[in-house]
């Protein structure tokens, strides 16, 4: 009976000391204190929709539209430069003006030489127009028999000779006439004036120097100043005549326009040669400037690529409730640092580390280090 109540004793033992012990261990689970075992580490980012805009960025050098050489038809001495260099300069303002002495007494003499000429050609018409009188009379006279054969072509003689005494001086006059207007040309063209608007570039040669006629004097520039850039296949899809870009020289922000597309790609660089106008006049020529095409805008969250899980749909995993839920989610575009998705809410709570050990309905602990 004894051994039966010790038996009975430490069966009753055991059996209490495994109820405190499931009590124990129950009443640690509802603390928290071994949470660790179950709960799986995330990191999360708070969702925010944002625009982001796609780039295209190139490097170009200002220069102007066109240049234009101004340079005189007549050599001589520079007489006066009625322009400095940068400034703006108006169709038909004059440039420079070249000593004209020498033109006006070639000037003074090709007139004379025309009114000689001109004399000349009166006096042999005069007696051209005689001698065809005298010759009709001969015509009549000869037919008639009033006169010899030898008579007669004595008169036809004289006036064939006239005839072309009078071509002569005729011609004589004409290039009497030729020779003046070269010089009157000339005379004027001792003042060079600009042909068009535009900015004085450069001046290339000094009052008092002597120069041969081609010789370039002034440098003008188009008022318009514009970035030439080299454009590859591929992104000249995205660009077109008329698109506006961002311009960023020494730190100076503009505006530029697409004013002109090479349809022939440079043979060496394989790439297509873009010409953008720009709006600011303040840049120098020569100066390096960066410009920036926005060809697209989308409006999504980022999250690194890493987050994204890939089913027959792709979905990302966010907190719930202290448990991973999965979200189906739309990919808008892939991006160098992110990638920028569609399907959550704002401020959704997305695990962007420790997602790939979890499951639909985990329970997860957060730690710190998202954003």
């Amino acid at each position: 009976m004894i051994k039966y109540n010790k038996k009975f004793i430490v069966l009753f033992i055991i059996v209490i000391a495994m109820i405190v012990a499931g009590w124990h261990k129950n009443n640690r689970l509802k603390n928290g204190e071994d949470l660790g075992n179950i709960l799986k580490p995330v990191k999360v980012t708070e969702s925010q929709y944002e625009m982001v805009t796609t780039e295209l960025d190139y490097i170009g050098v200002v220069n102007a539209e066109d240049f234009v050489k101004y340079a005189s038809e007549v050599p001589g001495e520079i007489n006066q430069i009625f322009v400095k260099k940068n400034q703006r300069v108006k169709a038909g303002e004059a440039l420079f003006e070249v000593d004209r002495s020498n033109v006006s007494l070639l000037l003074e003499s090709a007139d004379l030489k025309l009114e000689q000429s001109l004399q000349a050609m009166e006096n042999a018409k005069d007696n051209k127009d005689l001698l065809k009188t005298k010759l009709d009379r001969a015509n009549k006279l000869y037919e008639e028999g009033a006169i010899d054969k030898s008579s007669h072509e004595d008169i036809e003689f004289k006036f064939n000779t006239a005839l072309r005494n009078f071509e002569n001086a005729k011609t004589s006059y004409e290039l009497a006439k030729v020779n003046l207007n070269k010089n009157q040309k000339d005379f004027n063209n001792t003042i060079i004036n600009a042909k068009k608007d535009g900015v004085v570039a450069d001046i290339v040669m000094r009052e008092g120097e002597i120069i041969d006629s081609g010789i370039p004097v002034i440098v003008m520039r188009d008022e318009l100043k514009v970035l030439n850039i080299g454009v590859s296949a591929n992104d000249l899809k995205h660009i077109k005549i008329g698109d506006t870009s961002n311009v960023s020289i020494d730190n100076i922000q503009s505006k530029g326009t697409v004013r002109e597309i090479n349809e022939l790609p440079d043979k060496s660089t394989r790439l297509y040669t873009v010409e953008i106008a720009l709006d600011n006049e303040d840049y120098m020529i020569g100066e390096i400037g960066t410009i920036t095409f926005e060809i697209d805008k989308k409006r999504g969250v980022k999250i690194p690529i890493s987050a994204i899980g890939t089913k027959d749909y792709d979905y990302v995993f966010i907190e719930a409730d202290g448990k991973a839920k999965e979200q189906r989610i739309k990919i808008l575009g892939t991006y160098k640092e992110f990638v920028l998705i569609d399907g959550v809410k704002e401020k959704d709570k997305i695990i962007i580390e420790g997602m790939r050990a979890l499951n639909d309905g985990d329970l997860i602990n957060i730690i710190p280090g998202g954003n």
